[in-house]
């Protein structure tokens, strides 16, 4: 029997530091457990076609993640749908989420709290929220591929 991939959509601001250093990340995290993941991420401002900032390339890059080519995509009703999960890094963006899909996607902050938009912050800040982001992934994939492997 195959396994049913799950599909995780990252979002944040921008879609140029948090969900693309979480997506990177995840991706990193579930070749190395070898599980059974697609990621996407998104921004709910709308920003198409930028890059990562040079700050999140190197906070991912030291997180074993390479988003270099990574290019900033717009939150769409679309990408929510396509998804089993949507994590969002602050509660606005789960707002967003809501108001375009709102027949209830499993929508979830990544941390207890908001994670840290590290913009315009310097590089340690983006270290501190990679960080944060690879440890709550860590927990966050397995409970995910865990609660997949009990509803079958």
């Amino acid at each position: 029997m195959q396994e049913r991939i799950i599909r995780v959509l990252f979002v944040c601001s921008g879609n140029t530091c948090r969900s693309p250093m979480a997506e990177g990340i995840a991706i990193r995290i579930v070749r190395e457990r070898n599980l059974h993941f697609v990621f996407d991420s998104a921004g709910t401002l709308g920003l198409v076609g930028l890059p990562p900032t040079a700050e999140a390339i190197i906070a991912a890059r030291e997180r074993g993640a390479d988003i270099e080519a990574h290019q900033s995509k717009a939150l769409t009703p679309s990408a929510i749908c396509a998804a089993d999960f949507v994590i969002g890094m602050e509660y606005a963006h789960l707002e967003s989420v809501k108001a375009l899909c709102p027949s209830g996607k499993r929508a979830m902050l990544l941390d207890v709290g908001e994670i840290e938009d590290p913009i315009g912050k310097g590089l340690e800040c983006y270290r501190a929220v990679a960080l944060k982001i690879e440890t709550r992934l860590e927990q966050i994939l397995s409970e995910l591929h865990n609660e997949k492997i009990i509803q079958k």
